[in-house]
């Protein structure tokens, strides 16, 4: 038995997230997302000035929404803070009640890439969720270009830097190694 079953939740729409424009929330229901995640109990909290809403209080959702909310923001789209819901945590999480396919490769490694250029940390074992994932099987498709990054993440200097750390750390050791010997 799955996790996906376990929670009912075991077969997700294709392409559900490809399709939203999560710039500026483009052909998103944004108050369906959350009648149906509140069933009807809340509203957003908007910024002044922006007609994207902003957050809502998670305490009125339902269980189930709660318990994949917490799974959501601890593994997916991590947050410190639950008391506050933002719009991308809500759309994944009624992705996920509403059987749509959540292309959760996609989510890990934008969440990753997120917190390497804030220097923060990033989701906690990101094997385990995609393993999860497949158990139930979750149809998984294969990346685009943009999941499939160039061979060098980090820059030039960087990439330079850790391969003359790297170097000096074996000579070290070798050195160390001989003197033993003697």
């Amino acid at each position: 038995m799955s996790i996906c079953q376990i929670y009912d939740a075991p077969y997700y729409y294709r392409y559900y997230l490809y399709k939203t424009d999560l710039k500026v929330f483009k052909n998103i229901d944004t108050e369906e997302i959350l009648r149906f995640l509140t069933e009807g109990k809340e509203m957003w909290t908007y910024r002044i000035g922006i007609v994207i809403p902003e957050t809502f209080n998670q305490e009125v959702m339902t269980p189930k929404a709660k318990m994949w909310m917490k799974f959501v923001c601890l593994r997916i789209w991590h947050i410190t803070k639950m008391s506050k819901i933002s719009l991308i945590q809500a759309i994944i999480t009624y992705g996920i009640l509403q059987k749509k396919q959540i292309c959760i490769r996609t989510w890990i490694y934008k969440n990753m890439v997120d917190y390497m250029r804030n220097l923060g940390k990033g989701i906690f074992f990101p094997h385990l969720i995609t393993k999860l994932c497949k158990r139930a099987r979750v149809p998984i498709e294969r990346m685009y270009k943009t999941m499939n990054p160039l061979r060098k993440l980090l820059n030039d200097d960087l990439l330079k830097q850790f391969v003359l750390i790297r170097m000096k750390q074996k000579k070290r050791r070798k050195r160390g190694f001989q003197d033993d010997k003697d």
